[in-house]
Parts: C-alpha cells; sequence; structure tokens
C-alpha cells in the first residue's frame, strides 16, 4: 500500500487508520498495531493499493519549484525516472565502521527519531484508537463532560423555578379558601341557633320552610303534631318525603331534649 503527499514524496506501509485530528496514522502491518508514522490531512493526497497508480503523472508543485530553481545544469529526474519511494515497512539499514562494528551513535539517534515520532503520533490519536495513547482526546472528553453537566444544572434550576411557581399558586389558593371558610364561620357563630328551626331539618330549605310556616307549621314541634296530608299540601311534596321529614323532625327533638337534660345536670353541678 502506498501513501502519495502533496509534495511528491510516496511512503509504503502495510495499513493505516483514519484519527480524529485529521490525517492518518500509517502502521507496518494490515492489523495496524506497530504504528511507523503520520500524515496530516493537508499534506495527504492519495492511499492506494500496491498495484494501482495515481490517476495522472503531472508534476507537483513542489517538483516544479525544485527545477525552476536549478542553476547546477542538472536534470531534475522526473517520476518515470526516479520514482521517489521511501519504505516505512522495511527494517532500517544497519552502518557499520571499518571494522565491522555497528556505528554506536547513528544507532542512538535512530532510536530517538522513532520514539519521538511515535510520541507525536499518540499525542495526535483519539483514546479510542487502536495502539495508541490520546493526549488531546482526554482534554475534548474533559470539555464535553463540562459542557453536558452545565446544560444538566440549567435543566434543572428551569425545573426548580417551575415547581417554585405552582407551589407559589398553591399558597395563594390555600390562602383564599382559609378566607372564605373564616367568613362562614363568622356568620354562623353571629347567626343565634333555634333548635326549633324547620331548616335543622336535613331535606328542608328555606323555600319549604317558608311554605309550611305560610301553612302555620313554622316550628319542629308543629311538624310533628301536623299529618301528613297537611305537609304534603303546603309543600306540595310527595307523602314519603314527608313521613322522612316528620320522622327526621322527632330524632331531632330528642336529641335537643337529651342536650338541655345533659346541660341542666352541668349547670347543677357547677353550682
Amino acid at each position: 500500500m502506498k501513501v502519495y503527499t502533496t509534495d511528491g514524496l510516496v511512503f509504503e506501509c502495510g495499513g493505516y487508520k483514519a484519527v480524529r485530528a485529521g490525517g492518518v496514522v500509517l502502521t507496518r502491518d494490515k492489523k495496524r498495531k506497530h504504528v511507523i508514522g503520520y500524515v496530516p490531512a493537508a499534506q495527504l493526497r492519495y492511499i492506494l493499493p500496491d498495484d494501482i497508480e495515481p490517476e495522472t503523472n503531472k508534476p507537483t508543485e513542489h517538483e516544479e519549484a525544485a527545477a525552476e530553481s536549478a542553476t547546477d545544469g542538472h536534470s531534475i529526474p522526473t517520476d518515470g525516472e526516479a520514482d521517489s519511494v521511501i519504505d516505512l515497512t522495511s527494517e532500517p539499514a544497519t552502518t557499520t565502521t571499518s571494522d565491522g562494528g555497528e556505528s554506536e551513535a547513528k544507532r542512538d539517534d535512530e532510536t530517538d527519531a522513532d520514539a519521538d515520532g511515535e510520541s507525536v503520533v499518540a499525542a495526535e490519536v483519539a483514546a479510542d484508537e487502536i495502539g495508541v495513547v490520546s493526549i488531546a482526546g482526554d482534554e475534548q472528553a474533559s470539555s464535553h463532560s463540562h459542557e453536558e453537566l452545565t446544560t444538566e444544572l440549567a435543566d434543572h434550576d428551569g425545573r426548580l423555578s417551575d415547581h417554585d411557581e405552582r407551589l407559589g399558586e398553591l399558597e395563594r389558593r390555600v390562602d383564599e379558601l382559609s378566607a372564605q371558610m373564616t367568613g362562614v364561620l363568622e356568620a354562623v357563630e353571629a347567626e343565634p341557633y333555634d333548635p326549633e328551626a324547620l331548616t335543622n331539618i336535613r331535606g328542608i330549605g328555606s323555600a319549604y320552610a317558608t311554605r309550611l310556616g305560610e301553612a302555620g307549621i313554622d316550628s319542629i314541634t308543629k311538624l310533628l303534631e301536623a299529618s301528613v296530608e297537611d305537609v304534603v299540601a303546603a309543600t306540595e311534596v310527595g307523602e314519603r318525603r314527608a313521613e322522612e321529614w316528620k320522622q327526621r323532625a322527632e330524632t331531632h327533638h330528642e336529641r335537643e331534649l337529651v342536650t338541655s337534660a345533659y346541660a341542666a345536670e352541668r349547670e347543677v353541678d357547677e353550682e
């Protein structure tokens, strides 16, 4: 697999992986476990299999500038004459000294360069990419977490405001009902209680009490003395309802007698 850059360089690699920061990470194997390089998105031109050539062999802007600036009379090799391919999948060549030993200084430099290259690539790749550790990814995750927390707090404040408004409305309604109940209680306490009033009987309102009063039945005692026919004639209700009124009047009368007797006993005890 070959990677073509905008400045005319061509790299060979076993695989690649696109990263969130932009560009691609080059790997030595197809499983993308061994990172060997990184190409930014701005410099990436093609990524093609080995058996496919790019659509055009037109010299790049870098090659044209190099040709124009050449003053030594030597020709610049074209793409057909020299293929500027850098094989990143092969092992680095070993440099030996005159006595057959390896050059320790060059080997140390290559080791440091590889370490620096992989560190740069690791800093550019997100945390979930294979084989690398992200630095920028942690900052991005922290930023997202902060934004999500801010949004949740704003929503929570909005819900609290809605609850406060509803609570205030309920408190106002309770105050209004309390004022109404207070007025009713004051009116009841101000009106003297008449144990003989016909309205003390359940089912007899002010209208029926007026009709009964016009017929001469103006108290509970007189309601007990009147016949069912008299009650029906005065109020134009059914006999069954008239009988219920008389039964309730008798129960009320007995209860009032008991209450009066009990109050009298208490007065005697207090004296």
